[in-house]
C-alpha cells in the first residue's frame, strides 16, 4: 500500500535516467519522452489511459506510446482513502493493453494509472478516476447522432447506436429493460433497443414522434408526434390504442407527455405562435380530456408527480404545479427565467432546467424555490437518477453532458458528445442484472 500522488517517487528517482535512455523510440531529443518532467506537453505523465465504469466494474484501457523498449505494465488504484494499491502483482506482458478491475465496489471513486516498466525503470501514466454503478444512462441528440449509452458516472461515451438519425426524447421500460427513442425524420418510427446496447433494434413506425412516456403501470407508450398534431396511446407489442387529434382551431402541437397510468397521461400543448398553451390530463376510457383552465403561456415539459398532480415548465418563466383535481399554483414571477426541462425527484419535489439563469432549481408542490445548483450555463435537459440521487443535465449548445450529486451539488461526471445531446433516461438498476 502507498500513498496518492507519489508511490513512484522512489523508483522514479532510481530510474529516470535509465527511462530517458530506454524510450529512444519517442524520439531523438530528450524532452520528446513523454516520462520527462520537462516535458512541456506531457510534463512526465501522458494522457495515455481510459477508465470506463459499469456496475461493479471499471475497464481499462491505454495505450502502448510506440515505446519499443517497454516490458510490461503495472495496474494501480486509489480508493477515496488516497491509498494506492497495486492490482496486478505480477507485471501484465508487454503486449496486454486492457485491464479489467471486477473488485470495485459501486458508487465509489477509484483514481487508476498504468505504470510503463523499461527493465529496472518505469514511468507512470496521467491518473484517471471512475465511479461504478448499476445505471444504465442514454442520451438523446436531435443533430442526427442518434443515442448514445454513456457510463453510470457520465464520464464516457460508451457506444453510440443508430447514427444518422435524430433523436428527440427518450423513455425506459425498466421491467422489460427496452428503451424507446424518438426518431421523428422520415422514415419516423420508435426505436426499441434493450437498455443494455445489446442486441438489434427493432422500430414502431410512427409519423414523426417528438416525445415519449411509458407507463409501468399500465404497460402502455404513449407518444405525441408534434408537426403532426397528434398523440397516439399504444400496447406493449406495438398496437394503437387511442389517438388525439390536436389540429384544430387554433391547431396546438404536442410538446411534451407523461403517463402515469390508464387514468392520467399528462399532455403539453403549444400553438403557432409558442405564446399560449394547454395542459390537458387524458384518461384512456375517457371520451374527452381535462383543461387545466389556468393561463399557460409556452409549456415544454411535464412530469407527473404520481398519486398527486404534476409539474410542467412554461418557457414565459415559471413553473406550474397542477394537482389531480386540476388545481393550478404557478411560481413566483422573478424566480425561474426559462425554464426548459422538469422531472421529478419521487418524494415530492421537481428539479427544473432554468436555461435562462444557468441552474438547477429545486421546488415543491408550491412551486417555491428551496435550492439553486450552479452555474450550468446552456443547461436544457434535466433527469433525476432516484436510486443513487444523481442529477443528469444536458448542454446542447457544448455537446456536454453533466452527472451531478443532488445532495451536494458537487459534479460526478462530464463528458463532451458529437452533436447537442437533449435528454437522459436511464434503467437506473439493470446495469447489474446481466
Amino acid at each position: 500500500m502507498r500513498r496518492w500522488p507519489h508511490p513512484w517517487r522512489s523508483r522514479r528517482e532510481l530510474g529516470l535516467a535509465v527511462v530517458m535512455i530506454a524510450c529512444a523510440a519517442c524520439g531523438g531529443r530528450e524532452r520528446t519522452n513523454p516520462f520527462d518532467p520537462a516535458n512541456s506537453d506531457v510534463h512526465g505523465e501522458p494522457a495515455s489511459l481510459r477508465a470506463t465504469a459499469a456496475c461493479r466494474r471499471v475497464d481499462l484501457a491505454w495505450d502502448d506510446l510506440e515505446m519499443r523498449d517497454r516490458t510490461g505494465f503495472r495496474v494501480w488504484r486509489a480508493p477515496p482513502a488516497n491509498v494506492e494499491s497495486l492490482l496486478t502483482s505480477t507485471p501484465l506482458d508487454r503486449a496486454v493493453l486492457t485491464y479489467a478491475d471486477t473488485s470495485a465496489r459501486n458508487g465509489v471513486l477509484y483514481r487508476y494509472r498504468i505504470e510503463y516498466l523499461f527493465g529496472e525503470a518505469s514511468g507512470f501514466s496521467a491518473p484517471v478516476s471512475a465511479r461504478p454503478g448499476p445505471a444504465l444512462v442514454w442520451c438523446a441528440d436531435p443533430c442526427g447522432w442518434g443515442v448514445a449509452l454513456l457510463t453510470p458516472d457520465g464520464r464516457e461515451n460508451r457506444a453510440r447506436f443508430e447514427e444518422g438519425r435524430p433523436t428527440y426524447d427518450l423513455a425506459v421500460d425498466a421491467g422489460g429493460q427496452r428503451l424507446f427513442a424518438a426518431a421523428p425524420n422520415a422514415p419516423g418510427a420508435v426505436i426499441v433497443l434493450a437498455t443494455d446496447g445489446s442486441g438489434v433494434a427493432r422500430e414502431i413506425p410512427l409519423v414523426g414522434p417528438t416525445c415519449v412516456s411509458w407507463s409501468a403501470a399500465a404497460r402502455v407508450l404513449v407518444v405525441g408526434a408534434f408537426f403532426e398534431s397528434r398523440v397516439v396511446w399504444l400496447r406493449d407489442a406495438g398496437e394503437t390504442l387511442r389517438e388525439l387529434d390536436t389540429a384544430g382551431t387554433p391547431r396546438r402541437y404536442p410538446e411534451d407527455v407523461a403517463m402515469r397510468d390508464s387514468s392520467c397521461t399528462w399532455i403539453a400543448l403549444s400553438d403557432a405562435t409558442r405564446r399560449s398553451g394547454l395542459l390537458l390530463r387524458m384518461r384512456l376510457g375517457a371520451r374527452g380530456a381535462d383543461t387545466l383552465g389556468a393561463a399557460i403561456g409556452r409549456p415544454v415539459a411535464v412530469a407527473d408527480d404520481a398519486g398527486r398532480g404534476c409539474w410542467l415548465a412554461d418557457r414565459t418563466g415559471a413553473v406550474v404545479y397542477a394537482t389531480d383535481d386540476l388545481v393550478s399554483i404557478r411560481s413566483a414571477t422573478g424566480e425561474l427565467r426559462d425554464p426548459t426541462d422538469v422531472t421529478a425527484d419521487g418524494s415530492g419535489l421537481c428539479w427544473v432546467a432554468d436555461h435562462g439563469a444557468g441552474a438547477l432549481v429545486l421546488v415543491d408542490r408550491d412551486c417555491a424555490v428551496l435550492r439553486r445548483i450552479e452555474p450550468l450555463a446552456g443547461v436544457v435537459g434535466v433527469t433525476f437518477d432516484p436510486q443513487t440521487e444523481t442529477l443528469w443535465a444536458t448542454m446542447p449548445d457544448d455537446g456536454r453532458v453533466v452527472a451531478i450529486d443532488a445532495s451536494s451539488g458537487e459534479p460526478i461526471g462530464s463528458v463532451l458528445l458529437s452533436g447537442c445531446p437533449i435528454k437522459v433516461e436511464g434503467d437506473w438498476t439493470n446495469g447489474c442484472s446481466r
